[in-house]
């Protein structure tokens, strides 16, 4: 159960580029199997009520190419969604930006 990825669209191993993923590089938003991250800072489609990074949220930025290989695979399910499988350890050390996202209607 849960091998590969059944989304009908085709997936692509990153190995280059930067994906954010939403609050901190704590142990506990590192930790587990197939983590969300995105592609851009943007929001996916359809999730207004729900939005991956909301004004004020914290994120942070991960070289894909500082990952190792095969870690990172952008699965567009949703659109720009990468799923990545890395230990703690190897997210923290390909951080290459973090911040806040502004606080207000956009």
């Amino acid at each position: 159960m849960g091998e590969g990825i059944a989304t009908g669209e085709s997936s692509q191993v990153l190995t280059e580029g930067v994906i954010f993923r939403s609050g901190g590089t704590n142990p506990g938003n590192l930790i587990g199997e197939d983590l969300s991250f995105r592609d851009s800072l943007s929001n996916p489609i359809d999730s207004e009520s729900n939005p991956v990074f909301a004004p004020g949220d914290k994120y942070f930025g991960v070289n894909a190419s500082q990952l190792p290989e095969g870690s990172a695979v952008l699965d567009n399910n949703p659109a720009g969604h990468v799923s990545v499988n890395a230990s703690a350890e190897d997210i923290k050390d390909a951080v290459v930006t973090k911040g806040k996202l502004p606080k207000g209607d956009q």
